[in-house]
């Protein structure tokens, strides 16, 4: 792919004229020496994840490296083993600022876009200077901060995983407002996933859970992790397939023949059962930190069913609203013991099924 540059300057620069509400057809562009040009022409961002509304992270490859893009967030992360920070430059803040619908600054207002931008440009008066193009700093400080960090050879496995990539940074940028409040060792749980954790995790959810700024919502996103596992843990399920598999009347995988159950004859695992019959497979430690949850109330004999049973009825009272059903709330304490317990569900279980996801 090579980058049209002249395009992508005009992109730019319209989006701040219409910004202005002061349209004009001047020609500007940003300055860059020939090693930025490249970086304008060849960078190629394969990959855009709308987080929130101010913070998008993207993909990128320049000259065979991958690299990550993270908007909206200026916390620049110096002590990673997986992606170090790269400074920016001309080439490639154009090619991003043009590639990707970055959202103006806060403080952006139409006269700052006039004063300070749109004055200046090819053929200006004389008696206003002599225009070379823009420096690409008095650009950028419109937009939304950009970050880039290159991805270490260390990190291969999990390059071409864009939520991936972004778990690792926001484990180590979220504890402040207006995220939430994760203690240490659930943000280790996280990055732990994130980086070790089988490529069979939905790592959309865990990224979705990570950035949420609501504990039942967090929650919610690990929830659905383990719902993609309710058919394929079914022992009838498991039972039917084998026995067909066996006598060769059958070439489908289990996850796949799973999901022409459900589609074709619309059956699929009650919900309580196969949240029991998941945390009967799970080790005592991960039944133990279910059982440190408050909203439980649970001592530690609590059975496995009990154990399912209150899972559920938190899980319910968080996505119904109806006269049975008590809304919960979670405080931070709650909060990350619920979400530990959680994370803890989903590596243990993962990691036993994932030749079957994958």
């Amino acid at each position: 792919m090579s980058r049209n540059m002249k395009e992508a300057n005009q992109c730019i620069f319209k989006r701040l004229s219409e910004r202005s509400s002061t349209p004009d057809s001047q020609i500007r562009w940003i300055k860059t020496d020939k090693h930025e040009k490249k970086w304008l022409q060849d960078l190629n961002i394969t990959e855009e994840k709308w987080i929130l509304p101010s913070l998008t992270t993207a993909l990128s490859v320049f000259d065979k490296q991958k690299y990550l893009v993270v908007i909206g967030f200026d916390t620049v992360i110096n002590n990673d083993d997986l992606i170090e920070p790269v400074d920016l430059n001309a080439g490639l803040v154009t090619a991003v600022l043009s590639e990707l619908e970055i959202p103006f600054a806060n403080f952006v207002t139409s006269e700052q876009i006039i004063e300070d931008i749109l004055w200046q440009y090819r053929k200006m008066p004389s008696t206003e200077g002599t225009y070379e193009g823009h420096d690409f700093t008095e650009i950028a400080r419109f937009f939304q901060p950009i970050q880039v960090y290159k991805i270490l050879y260390e990190s291969a496995i999990i390059a071409a995983q864009l939520e991936r990539l972004s778990c690792v940074y926001f484990c180590q940028v979220i504890q402040s407002p207006p995220f939430l409040s994760f203690s240490s060792e659930v943000i280790d749980l996280y990055y732990q996933l994130a980086t070790t954790g089988p490529s069979s995790i939905p790592y959309e959810n865990l990224l979705l859970s990570l950035s949420s700024g609501n504990w039942k919502y967090a929650f919610l996103e690990l929830y659905k992790c383990l719902e993609n596992l309710f058919s394929i843990s079914n022992p009838q399920l498991r039972g039917l397939h084998t026995t067909l598999t066996d006598n060769n009347k059958l070439e489908i995988p289990l996850r796949d023949f799973s999901g022409k159950i459900e589609n074709i004859i619309d059956w699929y695992p009650r919900e309580i059962q196969a949240i029991q019959s998941l945390i009967n497979q799970t080790s005592k430690s991960v039944k133990d930190a279910l059982k440190q949850v408050g909203n439980f109330n649970l001592n530690d004999e609590a059975s496995d069913e009990t154990l399912a049973k209150k899972f559920y009825r938190l899980r319910n009272s968080i996505t119904h609203y109806r006269a049975g059903i008590k809304p919960v709330q979670l405080d931070a304490q709650n909060g990350n013991c619920l979400i530990k317990a959680t994370l803890m569900l989903i590596e243990e279980l993962y990691q036993k099924y994932d030749c079957e996801l994958s």
